[in-house]
């Protein structure tokens, strides 16, 4: 019977188990905490700033949305105003 090697490389995507040590010192960075959970306001260390250049884009964006969702709506009224003209003068024909 072969001898199952382990991988020790952490990004190793095919490893037959977890990266040796990896699991232990967590668990043992876990006990070492006051508390098992994290309650201060940034615990996955999310950065939340905003730039400013990207909300200007969004912006431009979402305006050019709502121009051609008002062009659509008009083009939508002027068609359903000029078939209930014609459906009117048919009515009026027959």
């Amino acid at each position: 019977m072969a001898a199952t090697s382990y991988s020790t490389d952490p990004h190793d995507d095919f490893t037959l188990g977890a990266p040796q040590g990896q699991v232990f010192k967590h668990f043992l960075r876990l006990l070492e905490r006051e508390y098992l959970i994290d309650h201060r306001t940034n615990a996955f260390r999310f950065e939340e700033y905003a730039n400013f250049r990207e909300l200007g884009a969004i912006w431009a964006h979402e305006e050019e949305r709502m121009v051609c969702r008002d062009e659509v709506l008009a083009s939508l009224s002027a068609a359903a105003t000029a078939s209930a003209s014609s459906l009117e003068r048919r009515a009026a024909n027959i």
